[in-house]
């Protein structure tokens, strides 16, 4: 475990109780609807037997499993006609393929995870920003989904309950049809608002034509009564009162209600909803077999080949050559391992805690009477319910790439492989178990964190996960043992028949490893807060000093103010470096130093300051390190841009540099030369140099800022270089250098000059730093980043990027923001954005309150206004 360098004395301040109260309530909101759904159904389906189900079964043969299945696969493709019609009002020529690909596994996602850590809407992120689009239009495409998805429920629905009042068998025909017709009003008043909207704004393009709308609402109706009809081709044609369209409709209706839930994939919800409504024109052991096997064709069948897809996308795009594919896809797994292999723990110990609360198969059982001593089967049966748990429970340190959990999980796969083929052949969980072992066993290196398997508290949405999977395991075994009368002998009672009775042995087990768990996890000890110095030695700022100077960002000279703390990877070749403000712990910029140890230096890092009781803040990252703090849970909010000059391509006698050309011209006219001073230089006149700087903080009425500007500071200037400018052998404005590692990047930090300067001398000064730049071999020139430039006031936008705009767009009279971008615009720059990263969106006012009262060096500094 990595060692900060640093740390504040300062206690940190208590959290919000009413927000964590709050959040817990969510929680618990999301695990009572689980809970009642599933209680609820069970009191549903609890009068028909298990040969009842097995015979529903058994009438469903291959040609309603192949309808169920083409329905399916025209629901999906009606779905991603809606990113398409999006595609086309945002302006983005895509092929249809990848349109089609991307829409179909951010759907499976989405249907199967809904708002969790695993829903779609990151992989939709992930997918189209992987296609070029930006975050904001990927935003913009989300919510014209949103708007015309839920408009076709509301079409398809309106129309279902005029034709058939009884889909909805709690109100009467007249206002059921009265209700439909009030539905299509809707969506119809929708496009003629939207078509007005169009007219009046003063660009077209920030709302979609209507026709573009129109046909991505009738996508959705198409989308919608397929998933209706996937379920209705499973069921016998005689459906009593209720009819086709009755039952699509209530099939809408049920699709609602668990939207509305947000149960990840509506589990119990959607079943619960369809049994109600359905009522008693359908015997329930038909029903409960065909929504068995919706769930199974619409649901699972679906995400199984999105994941492989898009492990396959991945792979794909990170390809090099195509005689490399092998070497590759290794590096494509060894990216994913940690999530991957997070994930597939969960489901491979969820799928044996439901393998072990059902009954075995009765040829199987026949095969093991003969073949498999009984104390065999009832031990397997035992232990692979106690290997199903700690799956669950080790996924989490899977996540975090634990070495330790790697080891327990590869141990557990093992014995739950052998445990799976002993208690009943269940070759179907040995081989969901095998690929997990597929996942974990040739990347091993990946899971580098030699961290004790309880180096962390579990947070509350993991226990509330490993509580709700556990519910689940726990309501099948009753269901299918429902039909056993309890008595005190079914403890006691061994034999291959015994199923209810291996069932509640395996939850003692069970249930001991969770109180285990819970009690380790309860009495662990907060670790204290470190007490060390806040200087780091000579020797710790020579390594800082060495790994800047490599490093191909120029951001990273910021490691050189003297006013930073430090947190290095425990190889000791990358570093953090942050600064704290209240309770927040504010990094700046991406890590530096050797990539490969950035994602266990952040996990580091995190873990560390939360347990201290930090909020964690990641300020002015770039783009390409976006996903590393996606997996660790955190919320990007864009800052804004920074503006990068290509000199690679710089031309001075392209058009585009008429005015730089001008400037050089009147810098000639005024007598005005171009130096690049090394450190020595700079230590000869520093006091020429301070001079200048003094003159320009009191003409500004500025006082210097810290953390993520430079200030005027002797041991950081000396350490050179600095470009100045001068006139007559005097310097009359000057700017030091960053010059970044590899030559990859080129850029100032200070940029002051005299009062008494020519005009057009900063324009001389960036024109000839271009030149010398491309002559030295650098590849880009930052000029920096524009605050809240790129925010997106669209509609549809999220609110911090209305926010954003507004502040840029009315907020002249406290920050010249667009002056500040108009000034790198005349430069012709390159555009990247920069985002902060926080734990969550409640964190982010304060967050923000605490970055700028540290760079501005108190609430002082903050309120003081300057005129620059």
């Amino acid at each position: 475990m990595s060692i900060p360098t640093t740390a504040s004395p300062a206690s940190p301040e208590p959290v919000s109780r009413i927000r964590v109260w709050l959040w817990r309530l969510g929680i618990t909101a999301w695990l009572v609807v689980l809970a009642f759904a599933l209680a609820a159904l069970h009191r549903e389906w609890k009068h028909f037997h298990l040969d009842d189900f097995k015979s529903a079964l058994s009438r469903l043969g291959w040609e309603h499993l192949a309808l169920a299945l083409g329905c399916t696969a025209v629901s999906y493709v009606s779905n991603a006609g809606i990113d398409l019609f999006s595609t086309r009002w945002i302006g983005k020529k895509l092929s249809i393929g990848k349109v089609l690909g991307c829409s179909y596994i951010a759907a499976a996602f989405s249907l199967n995870a809904g708002g969790t850590l695993l829903g779609g809407g990151g992989v939709r992120m992930r997918l189209y920003t992987g296609l070029g689009l930006t975050p904001g239009e990927v935003a913009r495409m989300a919510g014209f989904a949103v708007v015309a998805g839920w408009a076709g429920n509301a079409l398809v629905a309106g129309a279902l309950l005029c034709i058939s009042p009884s889909a909805l068998p709690v109100v009467d025909a007249g206002l059921a049809r009265g209700l439909g017709l009030l539905l299509i009003v809707a969506v119809v008043s929708v496009l003629i608002y939207n078509s007005w909207r169009r007219r009046t704004a003063e660009s077209e393009n920030s709302w979609p034509q209507t026709g573009l709308l129109f046909g991505a609402v009738l996508s959705s109706a198409l989308d919608w009564v397929m998933a209706g009809l996937a379920i209705r081709v499973l069921l016998p044609a005689d459906l009593g009162g209720i009819g086709t369209a009755g039952f699509l409709g209530v099939v809408l209706i049920s699709q609602l209600l668990s939207a509305l839930s947000h149960v990840p994939g509506g589990v119990g919800v959607l079943e619960l909803s369809i049994t109600k409504l359905v009522g008693a024109a359908l015997p329930s052991a038909w029903l409960a077999a065909a929504l068995m096997c919706y769930r199974v064709i619409f649901y699972l069948f679906p995400f199984a080949i999105a994941a492989m897809w898009m492990g396959g996308r991945e792979a794909w795009a990170h390809r090099k050559k195509v005689t490399r594919g092998v070497e590759l896809l290794n590096g494509v797994w060894m990216r994913l391992g940690p999530r991957l292999g997070g994930l597939l723990a969960l489901v491979s110990g969820f799928v044996l805690l439901l393998s072990a609360n059902t009954p075995m198969a009765p040829s199987r059982r026949d095969w093991l009477m003969d073949t498999v001593p009984l104390p065999f089967v009832e031990t397997s049966h035992f232990l692979s319910s106690i290997a199903g748990v700690a799956l669950i429970i080790v996924a989490r340190g899977l996540q975090r790439r634990v070495h330790a959990a790697w080891w327990a999980a590869v141990v557990l796969s093992i014995a739950g492989i052998v445990f799976s083929l002993l208690k009943g052949i269940d070759f179907e969980e040995a081989t969901i178990l095998g690929v997990l072992l597929f996942c974990l066993v040739p990347y091993r290196g990946q899971f580098h964190r030699h961290a004790a398997m309880w180096s962390r508290r579990f947070t509350l949405e993991w226990w509330a996960l490993l509580a709700g999977l556990t519910t689940v395991s726990v309501w099948l075994g009753f269901f299918t043992s429902r039909h056993v009368e309890y008595q005190h002998d079914l403890w006691w009672q061994f034999s291959f028949d015994g199923d209810a009775s291996r069932f509640l042995r395996a939850q003692v087990g069970v249930a001991v490893v969770l109180i285990a768990v819970l009690l380790a996890q309860w009495l662990r000890p907060t670790p204290p807060r470190s007490q060390v110095d806040l200087t780091p030695d000579a020797e710790r700022m020579e390594k800082i000093a060495r790994l800047v100077s490599a490093a191909p960002q120029c951001q990273s000279h910021l490691a050189l103010l003297g006013d930073k703390q430090f947190y290095f990877s425990k190889p000791g070749n990358a570093f953090l470096m942050y600064g704290e403000q209240g309770r927040s712990r504010i990094v700046m910029g991406d890590p530096v130093g050797e990539e490969e140890e950035w994602d266990d230096l952040l996990w580091s890092f995190n873990e560390t300051a939360e347990d201290q009781g930090f909020r964690v803040c990641y300020y002015q990252i770039s783009a390409a390190t976006i996903p590393r703090y996606v997996d660790m849970g955190m919320r990007l909010f864009k800052l804004g841009e920074e503006a990068r000059i290509p000199l690679f391509k710089f031309d001075l006698e392209s058009p585009e540099s008429r005015r730089l050309r001008q400037a050089r011209s009147r810098a000639a006219r005024d007598q005005l030369s171009f130096e690049i001073w090394s450190g020595d230089q700079v230590e000869n006149r520093l006091g020429e140099l301070r001079q200048i700087s003094d003159e320009w903080l009191a003409k500004h009425a500025a006082r210097e800022k810290s953390f993520s500007l430079g200030r005027f500071d002797d041991a950081y200037i000396a350490r050179g270089p600095v470009a100045v400018i001068l006139k007559n052998g005097e310097v009359c404005a000057f700017a030091n250098l960053w010059c970044g590692g590899e030559k990859q990047e080129l850029s100032i930090d200070l940029m002051r000059h005299r009062a008494n300067a020519p005009s057009g001398v900063m324009d001389y000064l960036f024109t000839e730093l271009f030149l010398w730049g491309k002559l030295e071999g650098y590849q880009w020139f930052s000029l920096g980043m524009a605050p809240l430039s790129g925010m997106v006031a669209h509609p549809l936008a999220p609110l911090w990027q209305k926010l954003g705009a507004l502040i840029y767009l009315r907020g002249g009279a406290f920050y010249n923001f667009q002056g500040l971008r108009d000034f790198k615009e005349k430069f012709h720059p390159e555009w990247e954005p920069h985002y902060l990263a926080v734990p969550g969106a409640w964190h982010l006012p304060a967050a923000l309150a605490d970055i700028t009262t540290l760079i501005g060096g108190g609430w002082r500094g903050v309120i003081g206004r300057s005129k620059a």
